[in-house]
C-alpha cells in the first residue's frame, strides 16, 4: 500500500509543469504541524517541481498548547540575479506563534505572523524590477497523523504589502501594468487554501503539499498554485527522567 501510495505522490509532483516566467507573488507551503506535546520539534524541507522552489519550516512547542514556527521560501536562480536569464528570482522569511490543541489522532491549531521578502524580476533586453514584500497572516489548521498516514488542511489569510520597489523605466507595458495593478490595489487581502497529505514512515513523514491562491490575481501577475514533495520529522526535546 505504501509502494503505491509513494509512487502517486512523486507522480503528482513530478507531473507538475515546470514555470520559468515572471511573477509578481507566489504562495510558500503552509506550516500546518502535527504537534502533540510540550517540547516537540518538527523539521521539514519541501521542494516545488513547478517553480523549483524550496522551503524550509519548523515548529517547536516550549509550553503546553503554545506554537511557535519559522519558515524560509526560496526560488533562487543565479542567472536572473546576474541578468543572463529571464524569470524571477525569490526569497522570502517568516516567523509566527499561536495555540494548539491535541485530539486522539490530530492536532488543531490557529497562528499569527510576520513574514517579507524580495521578488526580483528580469525581462528581456535586461529590464528588471525589484519588489519588497511584507506579509502579516492568520492560519487556522488541523493535521491528521495515524501510525501511516498524516493529512493537513489550513487556510492562511494573508495581508500582502508591496513597501517598496524599483522598476525600469522601459519594463514592457503588460509587466508594468501589472506592478501599477499591485500599486493601486496595495495592501492586499489574500486567501491562500493549504492541502497536505502523505505516508509515514517512523520517524520521517514523506508527503505532497498545495497550497493555492482563491481569487482570481490575473491582475496582478501571482503564480496561484504550488505543489512541493515534503520530507519531515518530529521529536520531542526534552530531557526523560
Amino acid at each position: 500500500m505504501k509502494k503505491y501510495l509513494l509512487l502517486i505522490l512523486i507522480g503528482s509532483w513530478y507531473c507538475t509543469e515546470a514555470n520559468g516566467q515572471n511573477f509578481n507573488y507566489a504562495p510558500n507551503s503552509l506550516n500546518i504541524p502535527a504537534i502533540k506535546k510540550r517540547g516537540d520539534l518538527s523539521v521539514g524541507a519541501a521542494w516545488g517541481h513547478a517553480l523549483n522552489s524550496a522551503d524550509v519550516q519548523l515548529a517547536y512547542s516550549p509550553f503546553k498548547h503554545l506554537l511557535v514556527t519559522a519558515n524560509y521560501f526560496g526560488i533562487h536562480k543565479k542567472s536572473v540575479r546576474k541578468q543572463t536569464d529571464t524569470g524571477t528570482d525569490y526569497y522570502f522569511g517568516e516567523i509566527a506563534a499561536g495555540v494548539y490543541e491535541t485530539h486522539k489522532r490530530g492536532t488543531a491549531s490557529i497562528l499569527a505572523g510576520y513574514g517579507g521578502g524580495r521578488i526580483f524580476s528580469n525581462f528581456e533586453l535586461n529590464n528588471s524590477s525589484e519588489l519588497n514584500l511584507q506579509r502579516w497572516f492568520i492560519q487556522p489548521g488541523y493535521a491528521y497523523k495515524s501510525d501511516f498516514f498524516q493529512a493537513a488542511v489550513g487556510i492562511r489569510f494573508s495581508r500582502l504589502n508591496y513597501a517598496k520597489g524599483s522598476v525600469s523605466f522601459s519594463i514592457d507595458q503588460v509587466n508594468l501594468r501589472y506592478i501599477q495593478n499591485i500599486e493601486e490595489k496595495n495592501p492586499i487581502l489574500l486567501p491562500e487554501l493549504g492541502i497536505q497529505a502523505g505516508i509515514v514512515f517512523k520517524p520521517m513523514y514523506l508527503g505532497l503539499a498545495v497550497s493555492s491562491i482563491f481569487p482570481d490575481t490575473n491582475l496582478w501577475d501571482f503564480a496561484r498554485l504550488n505543489a512541493a514533495l515534503v520530507l519531515s520529522t518530529t521529536f520531542n526535546t526534552r530531557r526523560k527522567g
